[in-house]
């Protein structure tokens, strides 16, 4: 546990050590969520939230070679890819917040409303794009490495993020009522997907991972 709890101080230090870059996309994306007076870009904010948070992790530790540095250190190559995934997860709860907390201040402004767009909606949007990028894309960054799958890294890592808004607009668009279903079942029947999805993409991970030759 240890170990996982410092491997996670690890891949949180790579942010910080890029916190420029990682403070004006932030702030980038909060300008582009509040200047849309009618909230379309919130989804938006809150899935690149969730991109820069990992994919600055994954590009700091390929540069600062750190598969070296997890070979020469008592720390087994399962434990580095579980706290992978567990950073990921806490990256996708925070982002979450993040929606949740600018959501209520373009409410009380009446910017946005429940009816306009369920704060239900969005946080399943970022909890499928997070699904995205913490099941395929730090995967293929961990596996075949960051620089060799940089332009696949890239695409995949934006394509989630310029269709969040369409996710919602098709979420919006399906009828809990006729189907009998909250969005809250909704939310649930997600998260349990992706926690299904993110097992599964885990123990694959962390068996090519541990077959990776680092030389």
């Amino acid at each position: 546990m240890n170990n996982i709890k410092n491997l996670l101080k690890l891949h949180y230090s790579s942010i910080f050590a890029l916190k420029k870059t990682a403070l004006i996309i932030l702030a980038l994306a909060v300008f582009m969520t509040i200047s849309n007076n009618d909230g379309s870009m919130l989804p938006f904010g809150a899935a690149l939230l969730v991109m820069v948070l990992n994919y600055n992790s994954l590009a700091y530790e390929s540069n600062s070679k750190s598969d070296f540095l997890i070979y020469s250190l008592p720390v087994k190559p399962k434990e580095y890819v579980l706290s992978k995934y567990i950073f990921g997860f806490i990256n996708v709860i925070i982002s979450i917040i993040f929606a949740d907390v600018l959501y209520m201040v373009l409410n009380m402004f009446n910017y946005i409303s429940q009816q306009d767009i369920p704060v239900g909606i969005i946080n399943t949007t970022v909890i499928i794009v997070g699904m995205i990028i913490v099941d395929i894309v730090n995967p293929i960054a961990i596996v075949v490495g960051f620089n060799k799958a940089r332009i696949i890294l890239i695409f995949l890592a934006i394509m989630p993020i310029c269709f969040s808004s369409t996710i919602v607009f098709a979420l919006s668009k399906i009828d809990f009522f006729n189907i009998n279903i909250s969005m809250g079942i909704m939310e649930t029947i997600v998260a349990i997907v992706g926690v299904i999805l993110t097992t599964a993409s885990y123990f694959i991970t962390a068996h090519l991972y541990e077959r990776k030759d680092v030389n």
